[in-house]
């Protein structure tokens, strides 16, 4: 009966349900290939200074780069003027069809992530920036140990007053791919 109280006192608040009752997904596992997706940034209204982020007072322009075991691996397309920037799971180079005239794709490439394998200690470093013409202004610089993230959706808590929320998505490798379209189009 109270479980029941506390749940329509969240519901009417429209806060949806006590965190209690939201399923917990596993946690990655060690030795498993992952494909690691930055689903969501969102940047702070100003940058850590106080100042506009661009000098004619334009949104941040997302620029996200991934390092993992000494080398820089993957970055994201960057996005313009945008204070929340997302990306997609898939993501397809069309000049490179229409360039090579129809050429096969792997649909592994289509991934607009890199695969990492989880290994104990590992980590995996974020860098997002404010993308400038004249130069970059770092929102963020945070290192992630992969073994610590769990599958699927992931609200990473950030210490950085340029950016306010972070989302990473560890996906298995081996996943089907019409679950990997399920996960794209359902918004998991």
């Amino acid at each position: 009966m109270a479980t029941a109280g506390v749940g329509w006192w969240f519901y009417r608040r429209g806060e949806g349900p006590p965190p209690a009752t939201r399923p917990v997904a596993p946690q990655v596992a060690v030795g498993r290939d992952y494909y690691f997706f930055v689903r969501l940034v969102e940047f702070a209204p100003r940058r850590p200074d106080g100042k506009a982020w661009d000098g004619d007072g334009s949104a941040p322009d997302a620029l996200v780069k991934l390092t993992w075991r000494g080398n820089r691996m993957f970055s994201l397309p960057t996005r313009q003027d945008q204070l929340i920037s997302t990306w997609d799971l898939f993501r397809v180079d069309v000049k490179d069809i229409v360039l090579k005239g129809g050429a096969s794709i792997d649909i592994s490439s289509l991934v607009n992530g890199p695969i990492v394998n989880v290994a104990s200690g590992d980590r995996i470093t974020i860098e997002v920036y404010d993308n400038d013409t004249v130069g970059n202004d770092l929102a963020l610089k945070m290192d992630l140990e992969m073994a610590q993230l769990r599958e699927g959706r992931n609200d990473i808590e950030v210490q950085s007053s340029g950016i306010v929320r972070l989302r990473i998505d560890m996906l298995a490798c081996d996943t089907p791919l019409a679950e990997l379209i399920n996960w794209q189009t359902g918004g998991k």
